[in-house]
């Protein structure tokens, strides 16, 4: 099973996301509402929303005032 799950190429952590700190800076935000974005798009990818920078940037712009 954990080959199959390896094989998928699932996200399971802030080094998997398509997306990095100096990504969500660019966005505006700075200190610890950085990482809580960059937590809030890895819990969105655990749940299903594809692992795509553009996808990833729109949602925390979206959510930008929960940071």
């Amino acid at each position: 099973m954990t080959d199959e799950i390896l094989n998928l190429e699932q996200c399971f952590s802030l080094k998997d996301l398509n997306l990095n700190g100096h990504d969500v800076s660019s966005l505006g935000l700075t200190g610890k509402s950085i990482g809580t974005a960059l937590n809030f798009a890895l819990e969105a990818v655990i749940d299903g929303t594809e692992n795509n920078k553009e996808v990833l940037i729109k949602l925390i712009k979206e959510n930008a005032d929960s940071f």
